[in-house]
């Protein structure tokens, strides 16, 4: 039988601790917490979304809001986005954080060293996504759907 949590971080003191064995993390989390840690191929990982019609194949019924509620959950690749918001009130303080985020030897350096493997370089899905852009963060993606 498991061990469920809300959180998946509450399981790092029970390994940490000897109370568990092994747990179902996030690569990033073991590396932040100095975990030991085998990696499983990415047609099962949910980290690489060209596997998304693999990991939809994966059903699984979790509780839901109220006892004796369930509801589905199906497989899919987990991505992290980050946005550049139109009416932001420091446009060129977020312009420069996006730069630095995006960059290979700055931001996206970091992400890596935390287990959070980043696309080098940062993608966009459409070409319109791409022109809307300022030119400086341009330089620093490409469009890969």
């Amino acid at each position: 039988m498991g061990t469920f949590r809300p959180k998946s971080v509450d399981l790092i003191s029970l390994m940490q601790s000897g109370n568990m064995d092994y747990a179902w993390e996030y690569l990033s989390v073991a590396e932040q917490h100095g975990l030991r840690y085998v990696t499983i191929p990415d047609e099962i990982n949910l980290g690489n979304y060209e596997f998304d019609a693999n990991y939809a194949t994966a059903i699984v019924d979790v509780s839901g809001s109220e006892p004796g509620q369930t509801m589905q959950m199906v497989g899919g690749s987990i991505t992290y986005g980050v946005t550049l918001v139109n009416d932001r009130p420091n446009p060129a303080a977020a312009e420069a954080f996006l730069q630095y985020l995006l960059d290979p030897d700055n931001g996206l350096k970091i992400l890596e060293s935390m287990g959070q493997p980043p696309f080098v370089p940062a993608r966009v899905p459409t070409q319109a996504m791409y022109d809307a852009l300022p030119r400086s963060i341009q330089a620093l993606v490409e469009v890969h759907n």
